[in-house]
């Protein structure tokens, strides 16, 4: 545990606006507070480069000649060895040097056919980030692409101190990327059902660094026997074959104006989670697709043309020669352009968010300031406030309009 510094952040020199710092205050991250204990993670996952060379024990990643990626856990004090096609990369190569490195392996690499090759082999050794460990990771199950791991953790507004329950744990991508949105003084509970699974991501995340009480994972059964949790979670993410199961036990586990996701990637989970999330009156669901589309910058060799085209006269002597040039084309045009792959990356998953409605006590769903309770509303079969002009008391009439009440969850 280490304490915050003082003045850290130091004054802006361009003031924020008033409303600006008023919704910060009440909505964003805790500040921190002089002397107040900070959990330190700066091992595995998280290890700053600029702490120094790499050293034994640490999480690298490699990348290959020809653009591709592995993983390595350095262990120079048992002559390990790491290797493939490129050679063999020895362990105590790595250490004392600095991450970006490019290290030669010992042994010429491989070529075509299994046929020794005279060149050695190299790749670069590059500090992990959830990014590059997404992409070299051991597959368990499928996994979050990068693309929709960006658009869950700012849909559900992740950051410094947030709590965040995900109900499928499966090779761990999720996990990582959620832990450095909320750390340091943030949580993440993580639920696998497969308790071979669960060991192995528990085992995983302890080597990369991700310790309690950043990470917790758990093994259980979240759709038949809930989180165990209540009111706690400020996010909840659900990567489960029928997420729609989960949902009640996720309003009982969610905090005021919890945030709510689901990852589906077939279009029928996203009808049954919908109907579900509509059934207990969550607020502002909307499901999207992340689709990548990738460009490659080009020289334009149009470009090399020095003086704009002609206009000709569109009559009728020049008709079938006559072409028109735009004025709004700049000229001369610019070097470069930007095309499009002709190949992309298709269909992913289908992303659902929500604000979950609050949970089921009378007293917290009060929506007076003075958080005086509702008068009773039991004449009102569907639960939704009546408009002021129908209101038979004065106390009714006082009341805002204000969305529809969920009903009870079951008594377990």
């Amino acid at each position: 545990m280490a304490a915050r510094p003082h003045g850290m952040d130091g004054d802006r020199e361009d003031p924020l606006p008033a409303g600006f710092i008023c919704v910060s205050k009440k909505h964003g991250p805790k500040p921190y507070v002089e002397g107040e204990p900070v959990p330190v993670y700066n091992t595995g996952m998280f290890r700053n480069p600029c702490d120094g060379p790499m050293r034994s024990g640490d999480l690298v990643i490699l990348y290959f000649e020809d653009e591709s990626m592995d993983y390595l856990y350095l262990r120079p004090e048992n002559f390990a060895k790491h290797s493939g096609k490129f050679g063999d990369f020895d362990h105590r190569d790595f250490v004392g040097k600095e991450f970006t490195s490019k290290i030669y392996s010992r042994t010429p690499k491989v070529g075509r056919r299994g046929r020794q090759s005279d060149e050695k082999g190299w790749c670069y050794a590059l500090c992990p980030t959830p990014e590059l460990w997404t992409e070299v990771l051991p597959h368990r199950t499928q996994i979050i692409q990068t693309s929709d791991q960006a658009v869950i953790c700012f849909q559900l507004s992740l950051w410094d101190g947030k709590v965040v329950v995900e109900a499928g744990t499966g090779s761990g991508a999720m996990a990582t990327s959620m832990a450095r949105c909320v750390m340091p003084r943030g949580r993440v509970h993580t639920f696998e059902f497969n308790e071979v699974r669960a060991q192995k991501a528990r085992d995983e995340f302890e080597m990369n660094g991700l310790v309690e009480p950043l990470v917790i994972p758990r093994h259980r059964d979240v759709c038949a026997e809930g989180f165990g949790m209540t009111k706690e979670a400020d996010a909840i993410f659900l990567d489960l074959p029928q997420p729609w199961l989960a949902i009640d036990h996720a309003i009982e586990a969610g905090k005021h104006g919890c945030r709510f996701s689901s990852y589906s990637p077939c279009i029928e989970q996203v009808q049954r989670t919908v109907q579900k999330l509509r059934e207990r009156h969550c607020d502002h669901i909307k499901t999207i697709e992340v689709r990548e589309r990738e460009f490659e910058v080009v020289r334009n060799t149009m470009a090399e043309v020095q003086s704009a085209p002609t206009k000709v006269k569109n009559d009728e002597e020049h008709a079938s020669k006559a072409r028109k040039v735009e004025d709004s084309v700049p000229w001369p045009l610019p070097p470069y352009m930007a095309v499009p792959y002709p190949e992309q990356r298709g269909h992913t998953a289908y992303l659902t968010f929500c604000t979950l409605p609050y949970a089921w006590a009378y007293d917290e769903r009060a929506p007076y300031a003075d958080r005086r309770p509702l008068p009773d509303l039991s004449e009102y079969p569907e639960g939704t406030y009546p408009a002021p002009e129908e209101a038979g008391d004065a106390e009714m009439a006082d009341a805002p309009i204000g969305p529809p009440i969920p009903p009870a969850p079951p008594s377990s």
